[in-house]
């Protein structure tokens, strides 16, 4: 299993310097730009300000620090980096290599006391790969969807880590000895072999999705945030690229709908009524500008309804307990209940008398998001 918020260096698993990476929210940059001297990197995530304590990764460009050194983050000015509290040497941020240096108000300090930052020899991978013994110790930097394996523990030393980063759009699984973590764009995981099984000590991979208290009418929110009696609410994260989710339908009664929908879609109204949603209700049929289609079975209580989204296709397949409705197929783009989607896209439930439970997170599903589909962030 993995364990997104364990304590590793309490866990005795890695050195402090990797603990102290893990254990405080970290950031990967890519690649910095700039000069060896005057880092500039890009957190994608647009920030307003630095916090104590932020831990932020980049990968060098092609020359060594020749000095003292800086990094501007999002634009929020340039800070100093140090060792220890000193301005750098030349070389301690060597050409092409991942580090990592936590901000400690004033300037970013390298990971790693004496000897420097945390840094790894880093393997770029677009396609599946099967680790090896001699990968002991890299970082695996990987863009696409495809499948890192890793050797059977018994078969490497005690102690044998690897570091496998998603720096692109796709979903990363993780096979190692029944240790499977799905890495979403930008999130990590430090895999730790013990002579028996693997440890898997991952960034919080987890979707922050939920069901918004605010976009909402009606109904009681529980649950945090993820179960709706009644009423109608929009989820808070907006669907982005190939994005898969389920719904777990805890008790069922009256009129009931749920799907996706932009910003045009009121949210007092029922999705599907409009040309702002599209829905599947409660007797099975996909349902649009307020016509309703036959497409699959009714809901009923105890099923897990499942949703998958092409954004860039404008598509949307419905399905329930493992089977996509009208012989859908969101891997090979076959068969979607509903083309044409458009506007900003939020999963959108409505289910009146009903209580629905969202599951935006991979960790809370009951079935395999298909190939190329990731969870919504």
């Amino acid at each position: 299993m993995t364990y997104p918020i364990a304590s590793p260096m309490r866990a005795g698993l890695m050195s402090p310097a990797h603990a102290q990476f893990v254990e405080a929210g970290s950031l990967f940059c890519g690649t910095a730009s700039g000069t060896a001297n005057a880092l500039t990197v890009s957190t994608g995530k647009s920030l307003t300000g630095l916090m104590v304590n932020q831990i932020v990764g980049l990968k060098t460009g092609a020359s060594a620090n020749s000095g003292a050194a800086t990094m501007n983050v999002d634009g929020l000015g340039a800070k100093a980096i140090q060792k220890n509290g000193s301005a750098l040497s030349a070389g301690d941020l060597p050409a092409s290599t991942n580090v990592w240096a936590q901000y400690d108000g004033t300037a970013f300090q390298l990971l790693g006391g004496a000897g420097g930052g945390v840094s790894f020899q880093t393997l770029t991978k677009t396609g599946a790969y099967t680790v090896t013994a001699a990968d002991a110790g890299k970082l695996i930097d990987c863009n696409g969807t495809f499948t890192i394996t890793f050797p059977t523990a018994s078969t490497v030393s005690s102690g044998f880590t690897v570091v496998v980063h998603n720096s692109g759009s796709g979903t990363v699984s993780v096979s190692a000895d029944g240790v499977t973590p799905q890495l979403t764009p930008g999130t990590w995981a430090f895999l730790i072999g013990d002579g028996t099984t693997y440890r898997a000590l991952a960034s919080d991979a987890r979707s922050k999705a939920t069901l918004s208290p605010t976009d909402k009418s009606g109904g009681t929110l529980s649950n945090a945030n993820l179960t709706l009696q009644g009423g109608q609410a929009r989820a808070t994260s907006q669907i982005f690229g190939k994005r898969y989710w389920e719904v777990y339908i805890n008790a069922i009664s009256g009129a009931c709908q749920l799907g996706v929908s932009n910003m045009s879609h009121a949210i007092s109204t029922t999705p599907g009524t409009d040309t702002s949603s599209w829905a599947f209700t409660e007797g099975g049929s996909k349902y649009y500008s307020g016509a309703p289609t036959s497409l699959g079975s009714a809901q009923s209580a105890g099923q897990v309804l499942m949703f998958a989204v092409d954004v860039s296709a404008g598509a949307i397949w419905f399905g329930a307990n493992g089977t996509w409705y009208g012989s859908g197929n969101p891997a090979s783009g076959a068969n979607p209940a509903f083309t044409g989607l458009s506007g900003s896209l939020y999963p959108t439930l409505a289910p009146a008398n009903a209580t629905y439970t969202a599951r935006f997170s991979y960790d809370q599903w009951s079935y395999s998001a298909p190939t190329g589909f990731g969870q919504i962030t």
